[in-house]
């Protein structure tokens, strides 16, 4: 009797790792699938889109100054975890429109 008893207790510990083995696995593709995706739809430099970050600086910790090119405008933003507020804005010039078009020195 105690023979089919440890077959039996071998064959639930058998359920019980395959089990565990397939939520890892589910985990670990769940994780694949959203590093490709945040690659794909949140890098603002692989896309062909007009918004390019220029420059950014830190202030603190936490809070950094960023230079944001958006269409034919620069801003000037303050960044902080509460949020971010507009500091300053001024036109692109003709050599800067070129630098951002191309990533070349005109």
């Amino acid at each position: 009797m105690q023979s089919t008893e440890s077959l039996m207790s071998i064959a639930v510990l058998g359920k019980m790792l395959f089990g565990l083995l397939l939520v890892l696995g589910i985990m670990g593709l769940l994780i694949l699938l959203m590093k490709f995706l945040q690659k794909k739809n949140l890098s603002l430099t692989g896309r062909k889109g007009n918004l390019k970050i220029l420059q950014t600086s830190p202030l603190g910790s936490k809070q950094k100054l960023a230079v944001v090119a958006w269409g034919e405008t620069q801003y000037l933003i303050a960044l902080s975890p509460s949020g971010g507020f507009l500091i300053d804005k001024k036109p692109l010039e003709k050599s800067d429109l070129y630098k951002k078009m191309t990533g070349k020195d005109a």
